[in-house]
């Protein structure tokens, strides 16, 4: 059975909101900063200090806006950042201490973890996406993860909040209509390697889950926004290249988006309730504890759209619109992956590959009633208002290049 997708959903099917934006943006007046100074109000689970707190990869496109979003709600809490390199997206508010290191050095993070003993630990670090290779996220996706497991306990952690993905439900065959936290997770034999090691990640953190550490996994959907030097920036230099005036297929396939606030909002409120329950417990219909937890911005919206929208933003123009068969597109990426690999005696990837055009054209939407009945997640970021954040951050990225010429 098919829908069509309109604003009046099937009763079987949940409501959703879609939308629409036509309103032109005045992006060039605001400056790179200017981008993410506004916070965004939340109801926190409760007023308990969170702190000491420890993120990994806080310096990364996700982990800046955490711990943004920690200093705004925990000023006076110690905030200890580990990552590779600490001179990028630095948080200068609050009492952060930037600390360089690899978290597949289990040595460094037993220094770490025994000198600083944090209370909470926030798990963001991962290698890129669909980009690295397997030896990598065996290192540093799954054996950092025990490491940073084995330390927390060891140290007295009380909650422990892991960054997964809604990849860890995608078998890469199929589409994904209001997917589910109830789904099993991939298929290791038709998924990618990203996806296989962070769904065997986020299992070793909810089975550590016990009496005296309280773990909680977070889902995001595709995740985009300021400081993101991966997808946002990738189709913002697109746009600007007039790229957008192609898409693979129809274009109709819908997309679940998410702001990196609203996701940063989602670690900070399981982290609350963790604690929570660690003090006060909890009904099972409730609990966070060991659960892993969807997150989109719940406003769907169809892919090649969504990417057009960005580009309309920081003020570039689609025009005619070409839309290319995906057995054409598959055809020639296939021919450019064996023509990669062969030049490079398979030390490289190509540019674009197989999955990155069926990722594309799929349908891609989940529901997080979970994360809403139990975090009482609510996303402060609308679609709108990320995108026009993310157009203003790479129009000010324009601006700098400029004057270095």
């Amino acid at each position: 059975m098919s829908f069509n997708y309109t604003d009046e959903q099937p009763s079987s099917q949940p409501r959703r909101r879609y939308i629409s934006m036509t309103s032109d943006l005045d992006l060039n007046e605001h400056l790179r900063s200017e981008a993410t100074k506004s916070p965004i109000k939340m109801n926190l689970a409760s007023t308990s200090k969170l702190g000491p707190l420890l993120v990994t990869g806080g310096c990364g496109f996700l982990g800046y806006h955490l711990v943004k979003r920690l200093v705004e709600v925990d000023s006076e809490s110690q905030i200890i950042v580990i990552d590779l390199s600490t001179n990028r997206n630095r948080v200068e508010e609050g009492k952060i201490e930037y600390i360089e290191g690899d978290i597949s050095d289990e040595h460094r993070l037993q220094e770490i973890f025994h000198q600083w003993q944090p209370k909470t630990v926030f798990h963001t670090a991962s290698p890129t996406p669909l980009r690295s290779s397997v030896e990598l996220y065996e290192r540093s996706t799954l054996r950092a993860t025990q490491s940073l497991l084995r330390l927390s306990a060891e140290v007295g952690v009380q909650a422990f909040v892991f960054t997964a993905s809604v990849a860890v439900l995608d078998d890469y065959r199929s589409a994904k209509i209001h997917g589910d936290d109830s789904m099993p997770l991939c298929d290791d034999s038709s998924a990618q390697s990203y996806a296989i090691y962070k769904a065997r990640a986020e299992a070793l953190v909810l089975q550590a889950n016990s009496k005296s550490m309280k773990t909680a996994s977070i889902r995001p959907s595709a995740i985009f926004g300021e400081m993101d030097e991966f997808s946002t920036l990738r189709f913002l230099t697109w746009a600007k290249g007039r790229g957008m005036r192609f898409q693979f297929g129809n274009g109709k396939n819908l997309r679940d988006f998410v702001h990196a606030a609203n996701v940063a909002d989602a670690h900070v409120l399981a982290a609350q309730k963790l604690l929570d329950e660690l003090t006060n417990g909890t009904n099972e219909m409730m609990q966070v504890s060991g659960q892993s937890f969807i997150i989109t911005n719940d406003q769907a919206m169809p892919f090649w759209e969504f990417i057009r929208k960005l580009g309309a933003a920081a003020g570039y123009s689609t025009g005619t619109v070409w839309s290319i068969p995906v057995s054409v597109v598959l055809g020639f990426v296939m021919m450019t992956e064996w023509y990669t690999y062969v030049v490079s005696f398979g030390r490289r990837r190509s540019f674009l590959e197989r999955v990155n055009v069926l990722g594309s054209t799929w349908e891609r939407t989940y529901s997080m009633k979970k994360a809403k009945d139990r975090l009482g997640f609510v996303p402060m970021v609308s679609l709108e208002e990320g995108i026009e954040r993310s157009a203003k951050w790479f129009v000010s990225l324009q601006e700098a290049e400029q004057k270095k010429e």
